[in-house]
This record gives structure tokens, C-alpha cells and sequence, in this order.
């Protein structure tokens, strides 16, 4: 009797999953982002942490339909040479979802928006598009080393989030990390490619954001004054060190370092403006971006439509001209 009951019972269960998985499968209850849509977009990698598989080609079907691809080199971009053409400008743009642009064409990120107007000067420009989702600042500067031995740009554009100096913090423990090469064998499997395990994976992330006070609290902890909390201060100590540490790099390998902040207005801008000051990074204000938080696009993650990022390329673009980059 206990065998029997003990076959029903694992039987029951197998088919209870089964049925879980084509429900999640089917109909994509809490998919948060294009990488926990498509199974093995997103792979681990010693350099970065984690990043886009290369020669990627996914149908992204949810509160949008998208095709997204990847080059070679596991970007949002179309291939380009190791070098730049010696009468070409190579510029490369640095930074998470914002930069990576979902829910619109690449032809519509900001990078390639920006491409477009800076070449319409009559001059050569090249803009790389290395947005990722989900990327913090201690990503950004892995990006930053990894591509400059890659494409070797002349100029590089960091844009950051309200959010980076919280992903940091969370990234430094890697508790919350998309992949980590402390997966097992199953953990990986199970990641890319059963879609229950990474709906119970996303519940797991937004039950430990609400729990645990890092990322709440350093995004409510914006401000100018000073704080106690221990995390808060951590957290910005480790977003403070990358962007120093980027500097430090471009300066060393004479490359052209601009910073910038997705949301103009933001007490978060106020703080890596003075940060860039006291630091000596040339920072560009996305302040001619007027009304840019209600151009949002067709994706539920509030990012913005073709004409937001538009905004962004304008404002880059006018002050990239004033400084002759190409000089």
C-alpha cells in the first residue's frame, strides 16, 4: 500500500508540474523582463558577470512582439570591426535597460539614435549599443574593460540609473544575480530552460526586494544629506568606486569619459553630478529632456517609447557636437 500511495503521490506531482510548466509556458503570468522570456538569452560570463548570449535571435511575445538579436558579441548592435576606420568616431554607449532599450527597435535606442544625428554632421560616427538589462555600475566598468580590448572606442557614454547603486550592493552578494558560477548543474538548467522555475525565481526576487531593506531603502534614500544607514552608504561607496575607477581607466587608456543620468530633475542626478564634479568626469544634463516621463513605451516596465529616447539622442547629440569629438 505505502509503494502504491508513494507512485500515485510522485505521479501526481510530476503531472501537477507538467501542468505548471505549460501554464507558465503558455501564458507568462510574471515575466519581468525579455532575458526570463527566452530560454538561455542571458549567460554566465567571467568577465561580466553575466551578458546576452552571442548571435542571439529571439520572437519576444508579451505585452509587446519584438524580434531581438545579438551580434557576435552578445550586444543589441550589428558587427563592427576590432578597429574603427581612421576617418570614423567610435563611440561606445554604456549602461542597463535604458540603453539596451526594450520595446523598441534598436534603430530607436538612444545609441543608434544618436548615431543617426551625429552622422548627419556629414562626419563618420560609430555608436556600439552594450546595454544590458538589469546592469549596475560594477557592470558597467566589466563592460567598459571587456569592450575597449574588444573595439577599441575613442569616447565613452555611461548612462546610470536611480537603481544602480542598490543593483551594486544586492550584485556584490550576488544573491539576486541572473547567473552566478556558483550554479549547479540543475540551478542552471532549471534557469534556462524551465519557465515555472524562473516564475518562481522572479517571485523569489521581488519576496527578497520587499524583505530585505537594500533596495527599498537606498532608492528612498536619494537625497543630498547625509545618511546613517549602513546599507545606503555602502551602496553609493560602491557606485562612487566604479565611476572613479572608470575615470581612471579611460584617463589611462586615453579615452574620452562623458556620465549621465536617464532622468533629469532626480535628487539621484543631483548626487553624481556632484559626484562628477568632485571627481572630474564630464557629466552631460538630460535636462532638455522636458516631459520625457510620459513618453512611455508599449512594455510594462514604464521604459520609453522611440520619442523618449529621441530626446535623450537630441540633448547627447547637441552637446557632443560643441565638443568636437571628432577633433
Amino acid at each position: 500500500m505505502k509503494i502504491r500511495f508513494l507512485i500515485k503521490f510522485l505521479v501526481t506531482t510530476f503531472v501537477c508540474l507538467m501542468l505548471l510548466e505549460w501554464f507558465c509556458r503558455e501564458f507568462r503570468p510574471w515575466y519581468p523582463s525579455i532575458e526570463d522570456s527566452f530560454d538561455g538569452f542571458v549567460v554566465y560570463n567571467k568577465d561580466v558577470g553575466y551578458k546576452m548570449a552571442n548571435n542571439f535571435r529571439g520572437l519576444y511575445q508579451q505585452d509587446y512582439e519584438m524580434l531581438y538579436t545579438t551580434n557576435s558579441q552578445g550586444i543589441r548592435d550589428r558587427e563592427f570591426s576590432n578597429y574603427p576606420e581612421p576617418d570614423i568616431t567610435r563611440i561606445l554607449a554604456i549602461g542597463d535597460s535604458w540603453t539596451f532599450g526594450p520595446g523598441v527597435e534598436l534603430k530607436d535606442t538612444w545609441p543608434k539614435q544618436l548615431e543617426t544625428l551625429l552622422n548627419e554632421t556629414g562626419k563618420k560616427f560609430e555608436v556600439i549599443n552594450t546595454g544590458v538589462s538589469g546592469y549596475s555600475t560594477q557592470n558597467y566598468l566589466r563592460t567598459l574593460k571587456k569592450f575597449n580590448n574588444i573595439y577599441h572606442p575613442t569616447t565613452v557614454i555611461v548612462m546610470t540609473t536611480v537603481n544602480d547603486p542598490a543593483g551594486d550592493l544586492v550584485g556584490s552578494s550576488h544573491k539576486n544575480s541572473f547567473l552566478t558560477s556558483d550554479d549547479s548543474m540543475v540551478k542552471l538548467f532549471l534557469k534556462r530552460h524551465s519557465h515555472l522555475a524562473k516564475q518562481l525565481w522572479f517571485l523569489y526576487q521581488k519576496s527578497f526586494s520587499k524583505t530585505n531593506p537594500h533596495v527599498k531603502v537606498i532608492e528612498l534614500n536619494q537625497r543630498l544629506g547625509e545618511t546613517k544607514n549602513t546599507a545606503v552608504q555602502k551602496a553609493f561607496k560602491l557606485y562612487n568606486n566604479a565611476l572613479i575607477e572608470m575615470r581612471d581607466y579611460c584617463r589611462e587608456n586615453n579615452i574620452q569619459l562623458y556620465l549621465t543620468v536617464n532622468l533629469a530633475g532626480s535628487a539621484f542626478e543631483e548626487k553624481t553630478k556632484r559626484l562628477a564634479k568632485e571627481e572630474e568626469i564630464t557629466y552631460i544634463s538630460l535636462s532638455g529632456t522636458k516631459g520625457i516621463k510620459k513618453l512611455h513605451g508599449t512594455n510594462s516596465a514604464g521604459h520609453y517609447n522611440e520619442q523618449g529616447y529621441q530626446k535623450i539622442a537630441k540633448t547627447l547629440n547637441s552637446f557632443l557636437l560643441n565638443e568636437n569629438l571628432d577633433e
